[in-house]
């Protein structure tokens, strides 16, 4: 179309087909659910964001995309898609609810990077629960991993005084 601009605008074979491309801000909550496996990064985390913004307006399905979330979470093969669920969940208020039990019950999870999320999750207000500060520092003598590890020493730094009258306790 434009011959001597200098720019290219698409290089395809001729004769193949056009990309079909999803148009993520029509498509269901569930649907963006299951971008959370897509292969490829920009669909996931487009779908986690236009998730987050249908959470905070109000117009998400709450119930049937945590529960999808948390299934994902349960099932998932690798630690990449996990961790997906595991923010696709947070972005959406799934691991606030109760309190942040949810959270507390993850923190004894088999993969050491969700653990080490949900520390960051419970510490992200600055004010995490006395429960999870007493988890936390049975966790720091506990934990095998230097992952977990790092993530309570930099997330509860503020709490040096609280794991001091513990140990005194």
């Amino acid at each position: 179309k434009f011959p001597n601009s200098g720019r290219v605008y698409r290089i395809m074979p001729k004769g193949s087909k056009p990309i079909k491309r999803l148009n993520l801000g029509s498509i269901s909550d569930l649907e963006l659910v299951g971008l959370q496996n897509h292969p490829n990064d920009w669909y996931v985390r487009h779908a986690r964001v236009l998730l987050h913004h249908r959470a905070t307006a109000g117009k998400l399905d709450a119930s049937k995309v945590h529960g999808e979330l948390e299934q994902m979470l349960k099932s998932a093969k690798t630690q990449g898609k996990r961790l997906r669920a595991l923010w696709a969940l947070q972005v959406t208020g799934g691991l606030s609810a109760n309190g942040g039990t949810r959270l507390l019950e993850l923190l004894a999870h088999s993969d050491e990077y969700v653990r080490a999320w949900s520390v960051q999750f419970l510490c992200d207000d600055k004010k995490p629960s006395a429960k999870a500060l007493a988890t936390f520092a049975k966790m720091a003598e506990s934990d095998k991993s230097s992952v977990v590890r790092m993530y309570l020493a930099r997330r509860t730094a503020g709490q040096a005084r609280f794991f001091a009258d513990l140990a005194r306790s």
